[in-house]
């Protein structure tokens, strides 16, 4: 988390994406994944790790798809 919270996208979406494959903190460590991707311009990848999250979290996959319609100028997809 500590590149996440540094700015280092391209790491923090590669460690956060290998934490969820290997249950530490499955829903979390997606989310960061996925933020930090959106953060690094790739919205396919931001979305692909939100799709990955764990059916019982779709309620987090909702507003963090939502946040990120409204980061980027989407309100209609929000």
């Amino acid at each position: 988390y500590e590149a996440l919270e540094h700015g280092h996208w391209a790491r923090a979406e590669k460690s956060l994406a290998s934490a969820a494959e290997h249950d530490e903190g499955t829903a979390l460590a997606r989310l960061g994944a996925a933020r930090a991707a959106a953060s690094n311009g790739d919205l396919d990848l931001a979305h692909r790790h939100l799709e990955a999250l764990p059916d019982d979290h779709a309620g987090l996959r909702a507003v963090a798809l939502a946040e990120f319609a409204l980061a980027h100028d989407r309100p209609r997809d929000a």
